[in-house]
């Protein structure tokens, strides 16, 4: 016994280390993955991920003082998969491998916020590490971004607009960047070193404008906003705070109309007002061809069949699979019959309305555990689910996607009642900011995505959410258990 205590003691003390270790590889993992994917050829860092949270599950659970809520914890996963699987092969599995693999990715933001709250309990210097850590990768990022213009092969968010680098995915770089943008600027205030703050300021709002969508642009004022909220209340007096923050504000504010985020809207709407004039013309043409068969009306709407297919006529290629699976007039259906440009080229709209169907075809006992990955699987082309309410629900179902997230209102509920208890000590410009990090990064699952079965975003995610343990339960003497247990 006691040989196993020196060893959880002994081997606590590298977890600040280890921690701050695995944030300074992400933005390098990210940039590998760039390359190879490149390559067509995605399959060593995904087996270094899969290690990676290999390391961090057995790492933090030797070093765990109660590993029977390990197993508590990971039964319960356990038991919610093995029920998913059985109903799988109930109603016959197309992919168990791909399958297992979505589950792998949805359950690591869970399973690491446990192991990073291990970490946090066990090394004091946990969370300092975090923020260290994610103030260098944001360097790290900048410095690719760097290398790849004077190396002139950059990346960028969209057809030439907005600064990405050597990343792959915009979206889920937008959320890794805010996350970073946050915890930079908490780090550099905490120095107390107004150049700094200043240097972190610029380089951190500069690249949330630069990116050019919509989460990075807006994320500029709400952090800004809610860091001067934090101020005040915490009656900072030195005036370097405050004017940094307004005048990015200003700056950021008064560019709006030349800003990479404009600049991309106005190609997208010019693109799909051409599409819309395409359509009119079309709908207005008097002379218009049957060339589809045998028509027939559509009660209520104001035109008859063909004329949809004729409408839809430009789009035809991107629907074809979902076509040839459902038919003409479901598809139709399930859009509406819009004759809107906006909506019909809208590839984001196509894979959800697809996930949508093939959830309503589903029975009861399927919709409380989720259908397969591969369910979205039509003619060889796998549509998944962009934004992250559809793949919670579809592919896990009433019951994955209650657990998942009750598991993220734990944390709501763990601020709240430390507020509660103790506001002055919790209501600080280091919990603001990282609730504020918290905060967009589900508003950015929720218009986007690329949180739930993204990795390289979902491991920061949990950081965030073990940081909140750490200030409400660790530090402030809240109970985990909400009242329903006795806490030391």
């Amino acid at each position: 016994m006691k040989n196993n205590i020196d060893t959880r003691e002994n081997l606590s003390k590298y977890a600040a280390s280890f921690v701050m270790m695995l944030i300074i590889i992400q933005p390098m993992l990210d940039v590998l993955s760039y390359w190879l994917i490149k390559g067509d050829n995605t399959s060593i860092t995904t087996i270094l991920r899969i290690l990676m949270l290999g390391v961090i599950v057995i790492y933090s659970f030797i070093i765990s003082d109660n590993k029977k809520f390990y197993f508590v914890f990971y039964g319960v996963m356990a038991a919610f998969w093995t029920l998913h699987m059985i109903n799988g092969f109930r109603i016959g599995y197309i992919s168990l491998f791909s399958d297992i693999a979505l589950f792998i990715r949805v359950a690591q933001m869970p399973a690491l916020t446990l192991s990073f709250i291990t970490f946090l309990k066990k090394n004091k210097n946990t969370k300092k590490a975090i923020y260290e850590g994610c103030c260098l990768a944001f360097v790290i990022v900048i410095g690719v971004i760097c290398l790849s213009y004077i190396t002139n092969t950059p990346d960028y968010m969209y057809y030439g607009v907005g600064i990405k680098g050597w990343f792959y995915s915009g979206n889920a770089q937008s959320i890794i960047v805010t996350v970073l943008v946050c915890m930079t600027l908490l780090f550099t205030y905490r120095t107390r070193n107004k150049f700094i703050f200043i240097m972190g300021a610029f380089f951190g709002f500069g690249l949330l404008f630069s990116s050019g969508t919509r989460v990075t642009f807006f994320s500029i004022f709400i952090i800004a906003i809610g860091i001067l909220v934090l101020l005040v209340f915490n009656k900072e007096k030195s005036w370097i705070y405050y004017t940094t923050l307004v005048l990015v504000m200003l700056i950021c504010g008064g560019f709006f109309n030349i800003s990479p985020m404009v600049n991309e809207k106005d190609k997208m709407h010019a693109g799909f007002e051409a599409e819309q004039e395409k359509i009119n013309a079309s709908i207005n043409n008097s002379e218009l061809k049957m060339e589809y068969g045998e028509d027939k009306e559509i009660p209520g709407k104001p035109y008859t069949l063909n004329q949809y297919k004729k409408i839809y006529e430009p789009y035809l290629w991107m629907f074809k699979d979902a076509i040839d699976e459902f038919g003409f007039e479901k598809f139709l259906e399930e859009y509406d019959y819009t004759t809107q440009a906006e909506q019909l080229g809208n590839n984001r709209l196509y894979k959800q309305t697809i996930a949508r169907i093939k959830w309503e075809q589903q029975d009861f006992l399927t919709k409380l555990v989720g259908y397969e990955s591969a369910t979205v699987n039509l003619n060889g082309s796998v549509y998944m689910p962009e934004n992250d309410l559809p793949i919670l629900l579809y592919f896990n179902g009433y019951i994955g996607f209650g657990l998942y997230v009750l598991f993220i209102a734990y944390f709501a509920v763990l601020t709240l009642v430390a507020l509660i208890k103790n506001f002055k000590n919790v209501f600080t410009v280091e919990t603001g900011l990282v609730g504020i990090a918290i905060m967009l990064v589900l508003g950015s699952s929720l218009l986007s995505g690329y949180l739930v079965e993204r990795p390289n975003v979902s491991i920061y995610f949990s950081m965030m959410l073990a940081v909140v343990y750490s200030i409400t339960v660790i530090e402030n003497g809240v109970n985990p258990y909400l009242g329903l247990k006795k806490y030391k």
